[in-house]
């Protein structure tokens, strides 16, 4: 769909920027239209906002901007003392360019292969939560695409729940999102179904998003955010394969964000799932994407 959005750059004055927003006219972005955005800063960016109107599947969003250089000591004296100016250049549209052909198979938690399958009969809304929010006169939860939005106060939340979040640091193509599950149960999965074009040895990858995680709250016109460390538990992997069972797990306490290998599988069968569980109330466990990647036996 088309529509209009505002885009806000954010330098490393993160406790200066909802004071100075600096925001062009905002953008008509077609269906299927691509744009440049050129920005000049005095400071190294931290993420870019993007800000979409009249959306039905987005709220504001982050997009993290890579790291390429510590601050110097002068940056980090004119940092202190309220510099750092920011400019948005120019806008122009850009050739939106068709992604080429890939050897790999994605499945994101927003992709059609993506499902929770819950095999318990239990209070979605935490009935404390729930009985609080009927008496202020507020909807249980927001929901994103079929999921319960991430809740950042962790006691509201019931056990083995998966949520999803919005997080500049997820995957996605286009929309960043993650599903979490903050209190194990192992009765709830996040299932990612493929199905492979031929059979034979394939590589299995998890991704890991970063384990902060940023709260965006809105308060009478004005904007802050939270950022939460939070503990990430050990994920259990158990894969279908062939018609046969088998389990695997990440334990991602030391791992940086990005994709890991769980394992190299010859496989028959085109149809595989993938179903990723929390079986422990020590951690958070995450259901961002998957990929599968052909071997070569000479590797």
């Amino acid at each position: 769909m088309s529509g209009y959005c505002s885009v806000t750059p954010i330098n490393q004055l993160s406790d200066r920027v909802y004071s100075n927003l600096i925001e062009k006219s905002p953008i008509f972005v077609d269906r299927n239209q691509a744009f440049e955005v050129v920005i000049q800063s005095e400071l190294p960016l931290q993420y870019v906002e993007i800000k979409p109107y009249l959306s039905l599947n987005r709220t504001r969003f982050q997009m993290v901007v890579p790291k390429v250089q510590d601050l110097s000591n002068e940056e980090q004296e004119r940092a202190r003392s309220g510099g750092g100016a920011m400019e948005i250049i120019s806008v122009r549209e850009i050739e939106n360019k068709p992604t080429h052909d890939s050897p790999f198979i994605v499945i994101d938690d927003l992709d059609a292969g993506f499902s929770v399958v819950d095999k318990s009969n239990r209070f979605k809304v935490h009935p404390i939560a729930h009985f609080a929010r009927s008496f202020i006169g507020v909807s249980d939860r927001d929901v994103i695409r079929g999921l319960p939005a991430y809740q950042f106060e962790e006691i509201a939340v019931p056990k083995d729940i998966w949520e999803r979040k919005t997080e500049p640091t997820a995957y996605g193509k286009y929309w960043k999102t993650y599903t979490l599950n903050q209190k194990g149960g192992g009765e709830t999965y996040a299932r990612f179904a493929s199905e492979l074009p031929t059979p034979g040895l394939w590589r299995l990858e998890y991704f890991l998003p970063d384990r902060y995680v940023i709260q965006v709250r809105e308060y009478a016109k004005r904007t802050s955010s939270i950022v939460n460390r939070v503990s990430r538990g050990v994920a259990q992997i158990d894969l279908r394969i062939d018609g046969a069972a088998r389990t695997e797990s990440l334990d991602p306490k030391d791992l940086e964000l990005g994709w890991y290998v769980i394992g190299n599988y010859n496989i028959k069968a085109p149809e595989v799932e993938v179903w990723i569980s929390n079986p422990h109330d020590s951690g958070v466990v995450f259901a961002d994407a998957i990929r599968w990647s052909p071997v070569d036996k000479t590797d």
